[in-house]
């Protein structure tokens, strides 16, 4: 039996390469997010060449707001990759003009990914579950991986609906 990671913030380790050897070593099944665009570029190179190490094209929803242009930088990436993450919404702190700026991101990051003919993206969804699955019950061609749920019973339940 294989393990799968599928949410390992790999660039954050002080020796990624070594954690991607394990991963490889192990043949753990690894995707390995990214909070910034600009984190996705060392990742990618780290994850070339290995058959279980997969680098996904980020923008964490709580950097949004401190990184206006960075959806800009995203969404190129994400034509060069099968994997997005760590991208989503993040309610705990978020003033309105906030939350509406992340999901702004969100929808696009989206779009993008079902123009594209889907991708396995990796969705933050802390205390915005109820707002989440809203968004990602029109997507038809991408694997959802919620990250960080911490909606009710009844959002896990419509999550589980929607696929």
């Amino acid at each position: 039996m294989r393990f799968v990671d599928a949410h390992c913030h790999l660039d954050q380790y002080p020796d990624p390469k070594g954690v991607a050897s394990a991963c490889e070593d192990a043949q753990t099944y690894t995707i390995a997010v990214t909070n910034l665009p600009g984190a996705f570029v060392e990742t990618d190179r780290v994850a070339r060449g290995r058959h279980f190490v997969r680098a996904a094209a980020g923008l964490h929803p709580e950097l949004v707001a401190r990184y206006p242009n960075a959806v800009e930088q995203l969404l190129p990436l994400i034509d060069r990759t099968k994997y997005v993450g760590e991208v989503g919404l993040d309610y705990t702190q978020a003033d309105a003009a906030a939350k509406r700026l992340q999901r702004g991101v969100f929808e696009r990051v989206l779009e993008r990914c079902e123009s594209l003919g889907g991708r396995v993206i990796t969705v933050h969804s802390r205390r915005a579950a109820d707002d989440v699955v809203d968004l990602v019950r029109f997507v038809e061609h991408s694997t959802i991986i919620l990250h960080w749920f911490s909606g009710s019973q009844k959002a896990a339940r419509r999550a589980i609906d929607v696929g």
